[in-house]
């Protein structure tokens, strides 16, 4: 079995667009590029999921964009800029998605019935009916379908 290398020229962390553009510019010329991304998925915000692997994204997202705040053991660190020096902190994830919200819909379903109160009257041939011919399943309001998409 071969041995890992234990060498790079560059070390790259992240798999957007940007990230792999740099990757395969350094690999042309020659250098030994190592590669890495913390998620469970390739491509950064450019990545394309399963339904079941988007709604873990979708989760993951939500939990990320509480408030950041600034570590203790940072702020120990303040004290040794100069005073024409700022600390800036990178941020932990991308803060490019927000307002993630899912609703999905079922192209030319059958209509669900409706639950009947007293002051609903039924049509003449005894279903009820609604003004659209899509079904919105209860969810969380990004419209799921191909014709959104591109």
């Amino acid at each position: 079995m071969e041995e890992l290398p234990n060498y790079f020229d560059v070390i790259i962390v992240g798999t957007g667009m940007p990230e792999c553009i740099i990757a395969a510019a350094a690999a042309r010329i020659g250098k030994k590029v190592l590669h890495l991304d913390r998620n469970g998925y390739y491509g950064g915000d450019w990545a394309s999921f399963s339904y079941d692997k988007f709604l873990e994204w979708m989760d993951d997202v939500k939990a990320s964009l509480e408030p950041d705040c600034i570590p203790a053991q940072m702020l120990q660190y303040a004290r040794f800029l100069e005073p024409n020096e700022r600390m800036s902190l990178c941020p932990k994830k991308s803060k490019t998605i927000r307002n993630l919200v899912l609703k999905s819909y079922i192209k030319d379903s059958p209509d669900l019935p409706v639950p009947a109160t007293g002051n609903d009257s039924e049509n003449d041939n005894g279903d009820q009916s609604t003004e659209n011919n899509t079904t919105e399943e209860e969810g969380s309001a990004l419209p799921l379908s191909s014709e959104n998409c591109g």
